[in-house]
């Protein structure tokens, strides 16, 4: 694992699809444990690779001031590595506008 590198002056390094396992549970009454059906939630995320530990991955939905010095993110998502099947690379790095 490669750590992206936090810096005002760069934007965000690759637009990604994280895919995931995520968390879920519909049940609001008492049931046989028996009758309780094992399923995984798989979710698909596209986003910005903003930055990325050992232990999470956070991406971001849009990604602002592109032509200046400031670099802004918003709708940013961090999962968990313990719950990501794959990272996939869907484009071009991101650069500035000059």
């Amino acid at each position: 694992m490669v750590p992206v590198k936090k810096s005002r002056k760069s934007c965000p390094k690759r637009l990604v699809m994280v895919t995931w396992d995520d968390a879920h549970g519909f049940t609001s009454r008492w049931q046989d444990v028996n009758s309780v059906k094992v399923e995984r939630c798989r979710i698909r995320t596209v986003g910005w690779l903003v930055n990325q530990t050992q232990r999470s991955v956070t991406v971001a939905a849009a990604v602002g001031g592109l032509s200046t010095q400031d670099t802004d993110a918003s709708g940013c998502m961090t999962i968990p590595r313990g719950c990501i099947v794959r990272i996939k690379r869907l484009g071009e790095k991101c650069v500035h506008n000059r």
